[in-house]
């Protein structure tokens, strides 16, 4: 009949189109900032020994404390980070978002993470406020605000300083290094009075993964770091539109550095809230040495615990191999293999249908994940 819409009808096409749209920006708005991939990754580290094989270090980063932010949101986050068992926690920077506001408020929001280790971090650009690559600060006092009341709650601050841990009775370094962008990262200073290609094992926190071209030959088995977010946007082709230069090589997960291997953490917290395909995370890494039978008799993730009040998701990703990298695992709307998740909503939880990645980025290494959904 005339006048009527079909399913070929310019109309019609439209309005789907005009649909699907409007559905993905909402997801990325309201749904992916506050979905926390809890996830654990095996690393096989070629000089690692055998007797520290197993160290599992909880790995947080970004966390960008401010009022951007969803209320509850990073508090929860943090809550579910203190009932993971591991040996060692670290925090790769950007603790807080913007000025001195919320220096007190994350540290005591971070009080109580502990573990047999201690837990350490590093300072991120922010937390020196710094914004871009030429270093200018608007608050030249802050980091060492921020540095003094971390430690009060329990967190260890390495500012360009080296840490000798033991697991097992077996010594390890670990070094932090202030941001590339502060102008203040020494990897000379961090291991003054320290063999720089000493025969322990090390590991070295950075905030940006590209401080790995300050260590010229220093020693490093395996350097952790932040700073991207994974560029919060990834398309379905991968392109990452938030991400310029050397950065889109070193955008997201366990990089294949001809050195040493690097692993980015997408980070919990976000510069703005928007992303889409680059779900914030909580991994643990499991670290083994390469030549270790325990790389294939690691026991399965024991359960994580989920956020509150929600149940956990189960998710086995498939991974498809490639290069050079390890990307978290990210929700995507192609077509893929399909698995049934809860998802928070307002009001009522309801059923959707979430496409696993399978193009993009992986690894050789193996990998469990348990998600659970951090929601308001």
């Amino acid at each position: 009949m005339e006048g009527n819409v079909t399913e070929t009808s310019w109309d019609y096409r439209f309005a789907q189109y005009l649909g699907r749209m409007w559905a993905r920006l909402g997801y990325a708005r309201h749904i992916e900032p506050k979905w926390i991939h809890h996830h654990e990754l095996t690393i096989p580290l070629t000089q690692w020994p055998k007797a520290l094989s197993g160290l599992r270090i909880l790995h947080l980063s970004d966390l960008h404390a401010g009022k951007h932010l969803l209320p509850g949101y990073l508090e929860r986050v943090l809550d579910d980070a203190k009932k993971i068992p591991v040996d060692l926690v670290v925090i790769t920077g950007d603790f807080i978002h913007k000025g001195y506001r919320y220096v007190e408020w994350i540290a005591e929001k971070l009080r109580g993470l502990s573990a047999p280790l201690g837990v350490f971090g590093v300072l991120g650009n922010h937390d020196f406020s710094v914004r871009n690559a030429l270093g200018i600060r608007r608050y030249p006092k802050l980091a060492g605000t921020l540095t003094q009341t971390l430690e009060q709650a329990g967190i260890q601050i390495l500012r360009n300083r080296t840490q000798t841990l033991q697991f097992r009775n077996e010594s390890f370094q670990l070094v932090g290094l202030d941001d590339l962008w502060s102008g203040e990262c020494s990897p000379e200073q961090a291991l003054q009075g320290v063999n720089g290609v000493s025969d322990t094992p090390r590991i070295i926190l950075a905030h940006n993964p590209l401080s790995w071209q300050k260590l010229g030959s220093i020693r490093c088995d395996l350097m952790l770091a932040g700073h991207t977010h994974g560029g919060q946007i990834r398309w379905f082709s991968g392109r990452r539109p938030f991400l310029r230069g050397q950065a889109k090589s070193y955008a997201a997960g366990l990089i294949a550095h001809p050195a040493f291997p690097i692993y980015v953490n997408t980070g919990i917290g976000h510069s703005f809230r928007f992303r889409f395909n680059v779900r914030p995370e909580l991994p643990i890494l499991n670290l083994v040495s390469e030549l270790s039978p325990a790389v294939s008799e690691l026991p399965a993730v024991s359960e994580l615990p989920a956020v509150s009040e929600l149940p956990a998701i189960s998710d086995s990703t498939t991974h498809v191999p490639e290069t050079s990298r390890i990307s978290e695992s990210l929700p995507q709307t192609c077509e893929a293999s399909r698995i049934s998740e809860s998802l928070p909503q307002t009001g009522e939880e309801s059923r959707i249908s979430e496409a696993t990645p399978h193009g993009s980025e992986v690894s050789s290494i193996s990998e469990t994940s348990k998600i659970s959904e951090a929601s308001q």
